[in-house]
């Protein structure tokens, strides 16, 4: 009914004063029959019963109208029994004072203020009445007004003490419930705390919890272990506890090394540390467990660290395969480079004669004349062409004439420099760069190589045959500076090499032709 606990205690005390009133009522009705008083017989039931009303809203929930009801009733009866002709005696010297510390325990100040004033008024009533004999009086003496004053002095001063005291076991009730609240919240943070580390350690299915202490002797000794144990290590955690050397036995000898440094090192700086450890199973194969630790230092200089065991073997085994399939996927695209490599090589090479090909003088043309401008350097180009090769290829056949060409080009090849390149620039077209070369070096080259070339002999059919080469040259700055035009005008010196008798080079001459 009463949800609050200060509502809570105030119904108590409220209830316990109904049931001391009544019972009150009841000792005062067996004293007024042993004095031969018969009006008790009726006033004192009377009484009873009439307080059983705040007794009625105490029940319903009616907290502070029960009070008020309790405090005047009560007075109002006492009031009542002294006004029926026993005048100011014990009832009144005992029952007055009771109101005063029942309120004070109930309501407080308000009720406390409310039972003074009136147990004021109701004393004040009683020494009016007999000091002008308004009841029949016993054979006491009579009050003063003078006692009138200092009854009441002493009630106020009596409230005042009450309420002092009520005001302080209040107090020292409230830091009580307070000092309660906070202890029953401590222990329900901890209940749940316990909890959450339970949860935690249950949720671990492959892995564990554990506190271990360092010894004075350096001895270690588990203080709490996590059920974890049995699936990491196939150990009963009571049997750990016993003996930690169940768990040390099983880590690999080089892990179990290094983790004892780890630890040292850890302890002497207080910090962290984490590693991954190998444990070997009773069937000899290997789970890997990652450990973390933190050590603390606790009171009275024992050393003491938590830590949490993963069991990491599937990641590890992941990690294996990620890395052989990273090997052989490093190993493919080597692989696919070099097929790529000798693609692109092919790509850019006369299959025939294995020089390079016309896609390949398109690319590395424009780059020698930018080398030569940015090197400030010479760069000429031999243009070269087998003399009357269509007329060969229509006598004796095309794979002579392929002879031809295989031998030209592995002649080209023998006499170039490591920095020249030598291209098959058509059917039987051929081209050289030649970084670093004006035209008189390109010239004299030139010369070289048609004789050379002039030398080759192919046997065929009882026959020795033979070819020539008509050759023309172009060089940058002389003559040019953009590739095109290079090309160009050595191709036409070329012609003009043809035409004026083939078997012979010509160096361009702005004089005899216009680009």
């Amino acid at each position: 009914m009463y949800t609050d606990e200060e509502d809570r205690r105030i119904a108590r005390v409220q209830l316990g004063f109904i049931v001391i009133s009544v019972f009150a009522l009841q000792a005062m009705l067996a004293v007024g029959l042993s004095w031969g008083d018969t009006s008790v017989v009726f006033s004192m039931p009377i009484g009873s019963a009439i307080l059983l009303i705040p007794l009625f809203f105490l029940f319903r929930g009616k907290l502070s109208l029960s009070n008020f009801l309790s405090i005047g009733l009560f007075i109002a009866l006492i009031t009542a029994y002294c006004s029926i002709g026993y005048g100011i005696h014990d009832y009144a010297i005992l029952g007055y004072p009771a109101i005063i510390v029942f309120a004070g325990m109930a309501e407080q100040r308000r009720g406390l203020i409310a039972s003074t004033t009136l147990t004021i008024l109701a004393l004040t009533w009683l020494v009016f009445a007999e000091i002008y004999g308004l009841f029949a009086m016993l054979p006491f003496s009579r009050p003063t007004w003078a006692d009138l004053v200092l009854s009441i002095l002493g009630i106020l001063m009596g409230a005042g003490v009450v309420n002092l005291l009520v005001t302080n076991l209040k107090a020292k009730l409230t830091q009580l419930r307070i000092e309660l609240a906070e202890r029953a919240r401590a222990e329900q943070e901890l209940i749940a705390n316990k909890s959450l580390i339970q949860s935690i350690t249950d949720s671990l299915v492959s892995g564990m919890i554990y506190q271990v202490a360092l010894n004075e002797d350096g001895a270690r000794t588990f203080t709490y272990l996590s059920d974890g144990v049995r699936k990491l290590y196939g150990a009963e955690p009571a049997d750990v506890v016993k003996d930690p050397s169940l768990i040390y036995a099983r880590i690999h000898p080089e892990d179990r090394e290094r983790l004892q440094k780890d630890e040292e090192a850890a302890i002497h700086a207080m910090s962290n540390f984490r590693t991954e450890l190998r444990v070997i199973n009773p069937d000899g194969s290997v789970r890997w467990s990652s450990f973390i630790s933190n050590p603390k230092r606790a009171e009275g200089g024992v050393t003491y660290w938590n830590a949490i065991e993963v069991d990491i073997t599937e990641r590890k085994q992941a990690e294996e395969r990620l890395q052989r399939a990273n090997q052989q996927l490093s190993a493919q695209l080597e692989e696919i480079q070099k097929l790529q490599a000798e693609l692109h090589e092919q790509i850019l090479r006369d299959p025939l004669t294995g020089l390079y090909n016309r896609r390949y003088l398109d690319e590395a043309l424009q780059h020698e004349i930018y080398r030569a401008a940015r090197e400030k350097i010479p760069f000429s180009l031999i243009v070269m062409d087998i003399d009357h090769f269509k007329k060969i290829n229509d006598t004796y056949g095309h794979p002579v004439g392929d002879l031809f060409l295989i031998q030209i080009g592995n002649l080209l090849k023998q006499h170039i420099r490591g920095m020249d390149t030598v291209c098959r620039f058509g059917g039987e077209e051929f081209l050289l760069m030649l970084p670093g070369a004006d035209a008189n070096d390109a010239f004299r080259r030139s010369e070289e190589i048609r004789l050379k070339c002039a030398a080759i002999r192919i046997a065929h059919e009882g026959q020795d045959l033979r070819v020539t080469i008509s050759l023309g040259v172009a060089s940058y700055p002389a003559h040019s500076d953009a590739s095109e035009k290079l090309l160009i005008k050595a191709d036409k010196a070329m012609y003009r090499s043809k035409q004026n008798g083939r078997n012979q080079t010509t160096v361009w001459e702005e004089a005899n032709d216009v680009i």
